[in-house]
């Protein structure tokens, strides 16, 4: 026996045995869930949201490179002006600027640059302009040694962080107030 046509209105009889009548629709027949429908574009909307957002982030620098990313700070007693990245990757090169003003040279000529040990350990310095031949310990800081032709020059360190988490690095020129970085290394 064929089912009823297009536009036809079919009897059917329900688990009770009575007769139901129901107004057959053209097409493939799908069985409706509304509350299934509603929780499933909550979550496509949550998930649309939720990637909005890391990419909103990514472009102002919270995922590192952009403009939250970078940071600038200056010693209490303006010798010493530090640009870093707040947010840099696990093994990946991140560059470091110190901006060294009226130095404090001692007399063999040499401006020294600390760093805490723990910070020291933490990152590799891949390379410095200008360069430094040696580091010394002294109690709880590394010391690097900086022939400069002026009294105001600049430091460029190409630095790897060796450690993933929260980094907080104090640097100073040795017979000055330091500053404190705080940086996150992501993985």
């Amino acid at each position: 026996m064929a089912g009823p046509g297009r536009g036809e209105i079919a009897f059917r009889l329900s688990n009770s045995g009575e007769r139901a009548l129901s107004a057959r629709e053209p097409g493939l027949q799908v069985e409706r869930d509304p509350d299934f429908q509603r929780r499933d574009w909550r979550f496509q909307r949550v998930g649309w949201a939720l990637m909005i957002a890391v990419i909103v982030a990514a472009f102002a620098g919270l995922l590192g490179g952009g403009p939250i990313a970078h940071r600038r700070i200056v010693s209490p007693d303006s010798s010493l002006v530090v640009e870093y990245d707040r947010i840099v990757r696990y093994a990946a090169s991140s560059s470091m600027r110190l901006h060294v003003r009226a130095p404090a040279s001692s007399a063999d000529g040499l401006t020294r640059i600390w760093f805490n040990r723990v910070s020291a350990t933490a990152m590799h310095i891949e390379s410095s302009v200008p360069s430094v031949d040696r580091s010394e310990m002294r109690g709880d800081s590394v010391i690097y040694p900086f022939r400069a032709a002026a009294r105001d020059f600049t430091v460029l360190l190409r630095i790897r962080p060796e450690h993933r988490g929260a980094l907080t690095t104090t640097i100073g020129l040795v017979g000055h107030r330091p500053v404190v970085l705080r940086q996150y290394v992501l993985p």
